[in-house]
């Protein structure tokens, strides 16, 4: 729910950072209190940088995605941690395949928002079941992940076993992901707790692409930069905003990570 909320504020100013119409419309849909979300965006000094924080990630998750797609137009595309994201309606180029994958409980209420397509499908699976991999057809245009503050909520056994996994069935294949370091995974736990969301700390954090490559020769960097280093000013945003971003990026509290599988 915290992506649906932020992605709806954004698309309340008078020019949204990213347009994501699919995501108001579904939250007027839902059934649901944002009570808590609400109190999870106003702790402060980060209730703003908070909700510009996703719209950054989606443009340049979006960004990489149609670099690949451009490259293969029929690629298949694995949303990993889905949720409510509604990043197929942002870069469907109407020949690819894509899967949207999360916990049965999400995907049920996700059908119910969005119902599936023939190209654009669910499963409802834990992704540390790796049979969820062989849920996906054939790629036979490429094969693109991507998973938005998902990953550090697993151990890094599991995610050395699942990229292993990944890499056994698609090499070739390509993920983009964002992750904290270990102060960037401290700060963001207190906030999480500040607002009551206790049950969902970050479990796993990184200084960055070098580190994952020590789990084994099936890994390769493709690109990785401090989160907010690429991301074009908007002049909505606060000098404290701003601040804020150029602390993080210099203590590299958080960062955006894009690997090949081999």
């Amino acid at each position: 729910m915290l992506p649906v909320w932020a992605r709806v504020k954004e698309n309340e100013k008078d020019r949204p950072y990213v347009v994501d119409a699919k995501a108001s419309e579904i939250a007027r849909q839902i059934d649901y209190d944002f009570g808590k979300v609400r109190r999870f965006f106003s702790q402060r000094p980060f209730n703003k940088i908070n909700i510009v924080l996703y719209a950054i990630r989606d443009k340049y998750f979006d960004a990489a995605i149609g670099k690949f797609i451009s490259a293969h137009p029929k690629a298949t595309v694995v949303n990993i941690g889905a949720g409510l994201d509604m990043t197929f309606y942002r870069v469907d180029n109407g020949s690819i395949r894509w899967y949207d994958v999360d916990l049965p409980d999400v995907i049920d209420l996700r059908c119910r928002l969005v119902p599936e397509t023939a190209r654009n499908k669910c499963i409802a699976k834990s992704v540390l079941d790796f049979s969820w991999l062989e849920d996906i057809a054939p790629a036979k245009d490429g094969l693109f992940l991507f998973a938005g503050n998902v990953l550090g909520y697993f151990d890094a056994g599991h995610l050395k076993r699942l990229f292993s996994v990944i890499a056994t069935s698609y090499p070739g294949a390509e993920i983009i992901f964002d992750c904290p370091n270990m102060i960037g995974r401290w700060f963001g736990n207190q906030n999480l707790k500040r607002a009551g969301m206790k049950d969902a700390l970050v479990r796993w954090a990184t200084s960055g692409g070098k580190e994952i490559t020590k789990w084994g020769n099936y890994v390769e960097v493709v690109d990785e930069w401090p989160y907010f280093s690429r991301a074009s000013r908007d002049p909505s945003w606060t000098w404290d905003t701003v601040m804020l971003m150029r602390l993080s990026d210099w203590f590299k509290l958080m960062k955006v990570i894009h690997l090949r599988f081999r």
